[in-house]
């Protein structure tokens, strides 16, 4: 049931408002970690790296915000390796390299 919610909720952004939607979640999330547990900021971290990748359509000219995003790809395809994941190591690689 959330799965469908979630996707119906999701349908009702316009097409065009979807990139800057992602974008914007993956910032938030990124800037704004939480104090506390290292798990938690490490699953919110992964999970707003991949909505900034989601919105890479989107210029990025603050050359900050492009290392930043980098190295956060970086971080999260290493992860992504340490559990067998190379797919999504090698995704999370060539999204970092296109920040550079």
């Amino acid at each position: 049931a959330h799965s469908t919610i979630e996707t119906e909720a999701y349908g009702l952004i316009a097409d065009t408002c979807k990139t800057q939607f992602h974008f914007e979640l993956g910032c938030s999330m990124v800037n704004n970690p939480p104090t506390g547990e290292e798990g938690i900021t490490s699953i919110l971290n992964s999970f707003g790296i991949d909505q900034i990748n989601r919105s890479r359509p989107l210029t990025v000219n603050d050359q900050g915000l492009c290392r930043k995003f980098a190295q956060l790809n970086l971080w999260s395809g290493r992860r992504s390796m340490d559990s067998a994941g190379f797919e999504t190591a090698l995704e999370r690689f060539e999204h970092g390299l296109s920040f550079l």
